[in-house]
């Protein structure tokens, strides 16, 4: 076995740890954003009428959508190498999506950090994945 069919196989393992990880980290950002359903509900509740309705279901609707990114990450981690790609790509998107609206709505805060990072975990999987041929 020569060095570079080494390097292929390592690469070969690490875009699926690295969309793992990723997706771990993501599901964790999503879980932890939904511990503060309770207090958006509550928000939502004091400023009445269509916030009332509105508010909880944004909040929840933002932790439905990182754990969709995360799951596609996690399922394509499963599939075969080459149908990978695209649903990395669309993950990486969407949840970078995600990361930029904190970034200027909410700020600088460690939320927006874990988000970026477990994007940033998706993104490089998508990178090292091989290509379809």
């Amino acid at each position: 076995m020569n060095s570079s069919s080494v390097s292929v196989s390592r690469f070969g393992r690490l875009w699926r740890v690295l969309a793992v990880l990723g997706a771990v980290v993501v599901l964790a950002t999503a879980a932890f954003h939904l511990t503060g359903y309770a207090d958006a509900r509550g928000a939502g509740q004091r400023a009445g009428g269509w916030y009332a309705r509105v508010f909880p279901a944004l909040w929840a609707g933002f932790s439905l959508t990182l754990a969709i990114g995360a799951f596609g990450a996690l399922w394509a981690s499963l599939r075969p190498a080459a149908g990978s790609r695209g649903l990395l790509g669309l993950s990486a998107v969407l949840l970078w999506a995600n990361a930029a609206l904190l970034f200027a709505y909410v700020g600088n805060f460690g939320g927006a950090w874990l988000l970026a990072l477990g994007a940033l975990a998706i993104s490089a999987a998508w990178l090292l994945a091989p290509h379809a041929t």
